[in-house]
């Protein structure tokens, strides 16, 4: 299993960089039908994702908290989202139930992975319950946040998306997913002077 582990974070590393083990950054914020948008990355993130699943179902019995750190935990997470992101459901399926049983019951990560595998099933409504209920213990989760945007471009409520991305990167400015998102909003609607400052805001956040 160790030989799995390593496959799996060198996979993060590749897909994401190098971070820190309860690291909230690259989380989704677009709806999981949306497409890869940067060179490469859908190469890296089918690469986590080919890891995660090999981890999830070859040493699923041995998966427990105690032989997982958090930073293989973000790893799963990480390569559940990739599997939506390729359409592999049934991948994503599997590591919910890995996090499920590693993660404690008001475990963020647990609960957004889940939420993501139900948004992306078309079950939105449902998923906006998750991310709703963790919001109420922590009103500035960054998984719920962006996973409540992701469902509002989902069901294609543009404006509910645009006016929550607004208020996330007052808060979290240094987001630059969450700023090329707003920008992508501002474009399709014709507002390009609002892209272009989103655009650049991305420059600066990277």
């Amino acid at each position: 299993m160790d030989a799995a582990l390593r496959a799996l974070e060198r996979a993060q590393t590749t897909a994401h960089g190098d971070v820190a083990d309860d690291a909230d950054d690259g989380v989704r914020v677009t709806s999981t039908s949306a497409t890869g948008r940067r060179g490469n990355a859908r190469d890296d993130a089918r690469e986590l994702m080919r890891a995660c699943d090999a981890l999830t179902t070859t040493y699923r019995a041995r998966l427990t908290r105690s032989a997982l750190g958090a930073r293989v935990l973000a790893c799963i997470e990480r390569g559940s989202r990739a599997a939506l992101d390729d359409g592999r459901i049934d991948v994503a399926e599997r590591a919910c139930e890995v996090l499920g049983e590693a993660c404690a019951p008001t475990s963020s990560r647990r609960a957004a992975a889940r939420a993501a595998t139900l948004e992306a099933q078309g079950d939105v409504a449902q998923a906006e319950n998750i991310y709703n209920d963790v919001l109420k213990e922590n009103e500035c989760d960054v998984r719920a946040r962006k996973g409540l945007i992701a469902c509002a471009r989902s069901k294609g409520a543009t404006e509910e998306a645009r006016n929550a991305l607004i208020a996330y990167v007052e808060t979290f400015g240094a987001d630059a997913d969450a700023w090329y998102e707003l920008g992508h909003i501002y474009a399709e609607s014709g507002a390009y002077d609002e892209c272009l400052f989103c655009y650049e805001e991305v420059l600066l956040a990277m």
